[in-house]
């Protein structure tokens, strides 16, 4: 019969007499202090398009992005899930399209997005987004390879 009723043995060991405490290092001083410098350092190997270039161009479309949003709600927190629904979807096409197409059709989206909301309760807002999205990119999609 093993019905639960079992019983646990618990040993109780005596106290060991370790010194488990860390012992404090002091810090060396250093021989040469170290100036830091604003002059940019030239790489060879930097690529054409440099990161802070790109950086650049995503924190504009993400301005622009934002300025569509707040058209219809203050809400920097789904700002950024649409945002991330847009970077998602657009991953995979980004090079076969020029930023600003892609841009206008995050846009128009988010357009059709909020105005789905005066129509009917939407439940799921970033949900509803990413199904428009979709549809927007197909139709971009099936113009240009026709």
């Amino acid at each position: 019969m093993s019905g639960g009723q079992g019983a646990n043995i618990i040993q109780i060991l005596p106290a060991s007499s370790i010194d488990d405490q860390a012992e404090v290092s002091m810090r060396q001083d250093a021989v040469e202090p170290v100036v830091a410098s604003d002059g940019h350092i030239e790489n060879e190997n930097e690529p054409f398009i440099s990161f802070k270039q790109n950086t650049v161009i995503n924190n504009n479309t993400y301005c622009m992005f934002k300025q569509s949003v707040s058209y219809f709600v203050n809400d920097s927190q789904l700002t950024n899930k649409l945002y991330g629904i847009f970077l998602a979807q657009t991953s995979y096409i980004k090079h076969c399209y020029e930023s600003s197409e892609l841009l206008d059709c995050g846009i128009e989206a988010v357009m059709t997005t909020f105005k789905a909301t005066k129509r009917k309760p939407i439940r799921n807002m970033a949900g509803y987004y990413h199904g428009v999205l979709d549809r927007v990119l197909d139709r971009l999609m099936t113009e240009v390879f026709r």
